[in-house]
């Protein structure tokens, strides 16, 4: 009897381990690759809003460069892919800015996939074909 309500407490709590909910990866995150600070808010209604700023060592501006479209994750094989539709670079010349806000949109859309862990409710790391980088949740 004793070994039966043991097993029995096992079992509900491996159940309500395996029943927990995954944290989730809606939120604003922030992250910094090499001298670039990122900032990525992945809302809840599937749309995404990602700034990148950092120094141009070109014409030691800030490039500030917006980003927007949406997102889907597929959980299976932990996959974050972005559709980019509107970019945004400042912190160039005009003509430059054009030229790369058509280059960031079509590299974007080849090859948006990246793979997501969140190895805490407040850690997201994205590795894509250029590296990894890991974000903190912003804390409002």
């Amino acid at each position: 009897m004793r070994l039966a309500a043991i097993w029995l407490v096992l079992g509900a709590a491996l159940f309500l381990i395996g029943c927990a909910s995954k944290p989730s990866i809606e939120g604003t995150w922030l992250g910094q690759n090499g001298n670039l600070e990122i900032e990525l808010t992945l809302a809840p209604d599937g749309k995404f809003k990602m700034t990148i700023m950092g120094p141009n060592r070109e014409t030691e501006m800030m490039l500030h460069v917006e980003q927007s479209g949406t997102y889907s994750l597929v959980p299976s094989n932990g996959t974050l892919k972005l559709d980019t539709q509107e970019v945004k670079v400042k912190g160039v010349q005009e003509g430059m800015a054009q030229v790369m806000e058509e280059g960031i949109r079509r590299k974007n859309n080849e090859e948006a996939a990246s793979k997501y862990e969140m190895p805490d409710p407040d850690t997201l790391k994205l590795t894509g074909s250029e590296g990894s980088t890991t974000f903190k949740r912003k804390k409002s």
